[in-house]
């Protein structure tokens, strides 16, 4: 009974650190079809200002998004997903896989 008890705590800590690795799906983001090929798209999103953090030392400033501290000037944030074969050129190189940049 009680070796039982231990692999199960074991197992929910193991668990809880393998959830962790991967991120939460993103929430509303935009998705953009090519115009030049079927399968290649835009995903993106506006990046707000982080809130201000609350720490029992200090308080934080709110922080403008990625890489931009220019008042008033938007910042985004994305990727452009391109299908397997589609950087194939000939070489004799196969792109079997999708590329996400």
């Amino acid at each position: 009974m009680r070796t039982t008890a231990l692999i199960a705590l074991g197992l929910s800590y193991h668990i809880q650190h393998v959830a962790a690795q991967f991120p939460p799906k993103p929430e509303g983001l935009t998705v953009i079809k090519s115009k030049f090929h079927e399968n290649v798209t835009i995903s993106f999103k506006e990046v707000s200002m982080a809130p201000p953090q609350h720490n029992a030392h200090k308080l934080t400033m709110p922080q403008p998004g990625i890489c931009e501290t220019t008042p008033g000037v938007k910042s985004y944030s994305g990727y452009v997903h391109l299908p397997p074969g589609f950087l194939d050129d000939g070489s004799g190189e196969v792109q079997d896989y999708p590329i996400n940049t």
